[in-house]
């Protein structure tokens, strides 16, 4: 994979948007095409839990639009086997350069590279034009991404450790169309806007307690209600970014209508018309 299926003329969209696996597939279908429209970059789900269905998902998001970059990630391999799934992908047609597929080891404790290298190579087989991700922090994960994978899609990590990441990969990879992805959350101002970004931390594995001089962690998000705001936010991320931002919006995903009006506020169009 040697470039973005991104096709529009002039700069990509600055960031991608992602929203939550437990959605119905047709709500996730009408979410990309809503997401297409407002100009976002690419449009992602994650795959939490055994009863989620990432050929489902995928399948009403690839339908429900023309030209947008669409990521599954990431699918956890420890629960959703790469040879379960993979196979299904290709009957249904999904095979296409515009589709990233991110897998990770999951909760597995043991054998997490040879699990994640042996799917690697199933979806190479049966989705030959699929981009492969790896959701990784680690850096033996990270060497098995820059030989073998077209992608790494990270979560909850600083500018600077993504950097230092990016670094790294840039001396193993010989993959030209290489990407990096990172999960940026936002949430909407408020007086518990702060607190809503520290439990979302905390739910994701980060340690939230205060640091030996007493300071708080750092807000690995952005509290923000429109999008010329959240590209304000977004510049220490440095230009060009190290990585390609996918928004993850903190809402009630049960309440779509909530989640309709949270994309159109941080639609990248409004950047350019702010």
């Amino acid at each position: 994979m040697t470039a973005s299926p991104f096709t529009e003329p002039g700069p990509p969209p600055p960031w991608e948007v992602g929203v939550h696996g437990k959605l119905a597939p047709r709500t996730i279908g009408e979410l990309a095409r809503l997401s297409e429209e407002l100009g976002y970059g690419g449009f992602w789900f994650n795959v939490v839990g055994t009863e989620v269905d990432p050929v489902a998902r995928l399948a009403s998001a690839y339908a429900s639009t023309r030209r947008m970059e669409i990521g599954v990630g990431v699918i956890p391999l420890d629960t959703h086997p790469a040879e379960v799934w993979a196979p299904k992908m290709a009957a249904e047609e999904l095979d296409s350069s515009r589709v990233t597929v991110g897998v990770g080891a999951g909760a597995a404790a043991r054998g997490q590279l040879r699990l994640v290298g042996a799917a690697i190579d199933v979806i190479r087989k049966e989705l030959p034009h699929t981009r492969v991700g790896v959701g990784t922090k680690g850096p033996r994960m990270l060497e098995l991404s820059a030989r073998s994978a077209d992608a790494v899609i990270f979560s909850m990590l600083t500018p600077a450790e993504v950097r230092a990441a990016v670094a790294k990969l840039q001396t193993t990879t010989t993959n030209p169309g290489f990407f990096t992805h990172v999960y940026h959350r936002v949430v909407a101002t408020g007086p518990e806007a702060e607190r809503q970004l520290l439990e979302e931390m905390a739910a994701n594995g980060v340690d939230v307690t205060s640091t030996r001089s007493g300071s708080p962690p750092p807000l690995l998000g952005s509290i923000s209600d429109g999008a010329a705001d959240l590209a304000m936010q977004l510049d220490h991320w440095g230009n060009p970014a190290p990585a390609r931002i996918i928004l993850r919006p903190v809402v009630d995903w049960n309440d779509i209508g909530e989640v309709r009006a949270v994309l159109a506020r941080l639609s990248p169009r409004e950047v350019a018309t702010a």
